[in-house]
């Protein structure tokens, strides 16, 4: 939806433009709506880096349609002076602002580099994590007395698919059985589960039960069980490529940190609600 937001805001930026400056059309003219011209270069510019020349012909042709759309309906709530209302001048006040930030941040952070040395060291330093996988139980409980009492269960019945069944229909709670690579749960920042349920399988034998476990987003409470472990499948490149992907995150994320402090400085931040930290 992220990724939709900008490609219409990107667009509707690049025909304002070519509208309202009265600039020379330049590339390939494709469509002309009104006095707004589109050109394919418009279409490119408006989709993340080479996501157009690897769409299909019918993914071009639904993508074009919906450009076509869009302009038609943007110039006619023009022509009735929607975008002269108060409450839409701040909405593309604020869609000006999610472009802006989103470009100056990928600017900032497009040369964020990650050697082999780095993905082989982590690798390295959780490699018997990344070479099983572990297949567990979980349950998401809005009460910590529900979660006490599945724990109880968990560590008091023999395990099966009808305990879960039975679990889930007498508590008001999430569950599910299911696995990840034990290494995946060291990728802090792109954990496929949240980190305090990543944190106790990695430090929990196989068949006990955690303790309860207090989570704070969303507040609630969780049970894990691991019920068995085995080689992971997962091709040994796909995991390097998961971690290249993470430790890039992270720097970025770093960047991302630093440059919000030094922003700061610049244009000082003042939060009046105390409801808001």
């Amino acid at each position: 939806m992220k990724k939709l937001l900008f490609v219409i805001f990107i667009l509707l930026f690049s025909f304002s433009c070519k509208q309202k400056e009265k600039k020379p059309i330049t590339g390939n003219l494709i469509a002309k709506i009104g006095n707004v011209y589109i050109t394919s270069e418009d279409l490119e510019k408006g989709l993340p880096q080479f996501a157009y020349q690897l769409m299909g012909e019918e993914q071009r042709r639904q993508f074009f349609d919906y450009v076509i759309d869009l302009v038609l309906f943007s110039l006619a709530a023009e022509k009735e002076g929607i975008d002269k209302e108060p409450l839409m001048k701040e909405r593309l006040l604020w869609a000006r602002r999610m472009v802006l930030s989103d470009e100056y941040f990928k600017r900032k952070t497009q040369n964020v580099f990650v050697s082999q040395a780095e993905v082989d060291s982590f690798y390295k330093k959780y490699e018997n994590d990344f070479l099983k996988e572990i297949e567990f139980v979980y349950f998401f409980a809005e009460k910590a007395a529900d979660a006490e009492e599945i724990k109880r269960l968990l560590s008091s019945q023999v395990f099966s698919k009808i305990l879960v069944d039975k679990i889930l229909s007498k508590y008001n709670v999430n569950g599910d059985i299911t696995s990840v690579n034990a290494g995946y749960l060291h990728l802090e920042n792109a954990l496929p589960f949240p980190k305090e349920i990543a944190d106790a399988l990695l430090n929990l034998p196989k068949g006990k039960v955690s303790d309860v476990i207090s989570l704070q987003n969303p507040p609630s409470f969780a049970v894990v069980k691991i019920l068995s472990t085995s080689p992971t499948k997962i091709p040994k490149q796909d995991i390097l490529n998961n971690i290249r992907q993470y430790l890039q995150l992270t720097k970025i994320l770093k960047i991302k940190d630093s440059l919000r402090e030094e922003l700061k400085k610049q244009f000082p931040v003042e939060i009046y609600s105390k409801a808001i930290k």
